[in-house]
This record gives structure tokens, C-alpha cells and sequence, in this order.
């Protein structure tokens, strides 16, 4: 009996062994397949969402734990954008609104959002936007959802004011009331 067990155990560990080698090698083939689902498990714990078509978008835009706050702030940059180009005032209106929020707590998301105003981001991002609002406020509390879309709404309109004239004197093109009609529309605002 001492032989079989022996046996037993030599042939567990060469099991062991072989999978332990496949698991490293596939560890090693496939890092940004791992570190995807280890991001894209942190998303679903953070939003709470399983809608597998908003997280493959949030993560082909490189959103992760760090920086997913940004998207909040998504439709200033839209708004900022909107004519073509960010004005230094509305880039100004644009980085204090973000300053006074709760993105300065998280630098990643912070600096994110700065990049959208050096260049213009991808047009996915706005749909990906919409797509996380809306999953958002089916899951959430509404009424606190629908004051910061509020509050959102107001900031891109500060930043498209700023667009046309010095110091919130401008007037708002049809690409930028575009955007605050969709801000209006996803939150359900009053405009």
C-alpha cells in the first residue's frame, strides 16, 4: 500500500506541477487579459452595474478604480469642445468647476479630465457618458443624481457662455446647446 500512495502522490504533484507551469506560462502570455478582468472586477464592484456592453466600453477608454470619476464630468469637456476648439476661458471655467468638486480628491481623475481639455476625446466617450448616467441613475438615489446633473448642467453652461465673450458674456452656439439639451435630457433637468 506504501507504493500506491507513493505513487498517488508523485503522480499529484506532477499534475500539480504541469498546471502550476501552465497557469505561469498563460500568467506571463496574457498579463493585459488579467489585469482587464482584475479592472473590469473593480468597475462592477464600484458601479454596481453588470451591463457587460457599459463596462467593455469603460474599459476600452481606459477607465479604471483610479480615474473613473472623471466621466461624471465628461459633458463640460464635450460642451468645452463643442466649437471646434477650448478656449482659454472656457479651458479656465472648465478646470475650476473641476476643482470644486469631488474630482480633486482623485488625482487620476483629475488629471483625465485635463487631458480631455488638451485634446479633444474620442466621440465614444459621450455615448459611453450617457450609457453610465443612465445606468447609473436606475440603480441609484435619483433625487442626488438629478441635483449633481443639475449642478453639471449649470457648469457647461458657464463653459459655453465663456466661449463667445469675455468673462460669461459670450452667447451659446448650437453645437454647445447640442450638448446641454442632452445633459438636460439624460438627468431630466429643467433647463
Amino acid at each position: 500500500m506504501v507504493n500506491t500512495n507513493s505513487l498517488s502522490r508523485k503522480a499529484t504533484r506532477k499534475i500539480d506541477l504541469r498546471l502550476a507551469k501552465c497557469e505561469g506560462t498563460n500568467t506571463e502570455r496574457y498579463p493585459h487579459r488579467i489585469q482587464s478582468a482584475i479592472t473590469r472586477q473593480r468597475l462592477v464592484s464600484i458601479t454596481g452595474t453588470t451591463d457587460d456592453d457599459l463596462l467593455d466600453q469603460l474599459l476600452d477608454l481606459g477607465f479604471n478604480e483610479d480615474n473613473l470619476e472623471a466621466i461624471r464630468y465628461a459633458p463640460i469637456a464635450e460642451v468645452a469642445w463643442a466649437s471646434g476648439k477650448v478656449t482659454q476661458f472656457e479651458q479656465v471655467f472648465a478646470v475650476s468647476a473641476a476643482l470644486q468638486s469631488d474630482m480633486l480628491n482623485v488625482p487620476a481623475a483629475f488629471d483625465l479630465f485635463q487631458s480631455w481639455l488638451a485634446r479633444r476625446p474620442e466621440k465614444v466617450l459621450w455615448s459611453a457618458w450617457e450609457h453610465y448616467t443612465l445606468d447609473r441613475l436606475a440603480r441609484s438615489e435619483q433625487a442626488r443624481d438629478r441635483e449633481f446633473g443639475r449642478l453639471l448642467y449649470e457648469i457647461a453652461s458657464r463653459v459655453a457662455l465663456a466661449s463667445g465673450g469675455l468673462l460669461d458674456q459670450g452667447e451659446i452656439c448650437v453645437a454647445e446647446q447640442r450638448v446641454l439639451d442632452r445633459i438636460a435630457r439624460v438627468y431630466s433637468c429643467v433647463q
